[in-house]
């Protein structure tokens, strides 16, 4: 107790006694009545106090003196642990009780922890969203959903929103848009076909697998003469990248950013010059069930390689239904 106490204190000297004095007076007094497990991770663990304040200051109660979600909750970072605390807490099964069970899901945990992911964490803890806000965490989701991330929870949590409507009419448009884009490379049309030079004798596969983690290609352009065989058998196609997004905001998946944009970016991967990284190599995933519907010589267990200045993205009008413009990635 007197190791705690010191902790308090010490902790006070940031505040004003009028800040203070209210969380760590409830804090004293569900520290002197907690159980040893709730004793237990206020000692041991290293922003033991910091969680119970944001709690705290949330209007927790159950979940406040409980070890086990306390656990659960310090996994959060603290500006989105900030903005759940606010969740409904007053008993066994609350609210906040229920959304720290679904962070037991490593990728929902992980999902909600990046910051380029805090739009969604509002959307859970706002029920007020505007039309405007409503329809770009639709889009953001139905881009995920289209690259087969289990969007499960994060859509579990979105419906508490009075504007989930409007986000499940989202998910249609971007999945219309998808097959519309798919339909024009196939055609090889104008748009957006003449933004790399047509596709020549290059296959076209669509929603290919590729990498690991897996990144789902909405399109790839795969020349059909091998740039390198390995020992095995397995051989290395030339490959453009597109891929279709609703808004210019639309942001990429988690790996498409981790396994194939990011890697221009951050210099992570072979290089193959001076001048830095200038392609990615992905291992071919899709069954061989996938590969009876096109005719190319691509298999599985193959290598596709991306370069740098032959990455693409279509942008939708706003309805899914053409395509206003198409964008290089990296000039």
């Amino acid at each position: 107790m007197k190791k705690i106490l010191l902790i308090v204190l010490i902790n006070l000297l940031s505040f004003t006694t009028a800040q203070s004095q209210c969380w760590y007076t409830s804090f004293l007094k569900d520290y002197e009545a907690g159980n040893v497990d709730f004793r237990k991770f206020i000692g041991e663990s290293k922003d033991g106090m910091g969680v119970y304040r944001r709690l705290y200051d949330g209007g927790s109660t159950y979940v406040l003196k409980n070890a086990t979600y306390l656990q659960k909750f310090e996994k959060l970072s603290p500006d989105v642990a900030s903005r759940i605390a606010k969740f409904t807490d007053d008993k066994i099964g609350s609210t906040l009780a229920k959304f720290l069970d679904d962070c037991d899901d490593p990728e929902f945990l992980n999902f909600i922890n990046k910051s380029e992911n805090s739009k969604f964490v509002d959307a859970f803890s706002n029920h007020k969203l505007t039309d405007a806000e409503a329809q770009n965490i639709g889009d953001l989701v139905a881009e995920l959903k289209l690259n087969e991330q289990n969007t499960e929870k994060i859509e579990k949590w979105l419906v508490r929103s009075d504007k989930i409507s409007i986000m499940k009419g989202r998910f249609k448009v971007a999945d219309d848009f998808e097959k519309f884009s798919n339909r024009s490379i196939a055609s090889n049309t104008d748009i957006p076909c003449k933004a790399w030079g047509g596709n020549g004798n290059r296959t076209h596969y669509t929603q290919l697998q590729a990498g690991e983690p897996k990144v789902i290609l909405d399109d790839a352009l795969v020349d059909p003469i091998p740039i390198a065989t390995d020992e095995f058998g397995a051989r290395t196609y030339k490959t453009l990248y597109h891929d279709s997004k609703l808004t210019k905001n639309a942001p990429w998946t988690p790996n498409q950013s981790s396994e194939i944009i990011d890697k221009f970016t951050s210099g992570n991967g072979v290089l193959t010059d001076t001048k830095g990284l200038q392609y990615v190599e992905l291992e071919v995933k899709s069954s061989a069930n996938y590969f009876k519907d096109y005719g190319g010589v691509l298999k599985t267990g193959d290598k596709i390689r991306i370069y740098k200045n032959e990455i693409y993205k279509s942008i939708s009008n706003g309805d899914g239904k053409s395509i206003i413009e198409t964008i290089k990635i990296f000039k």
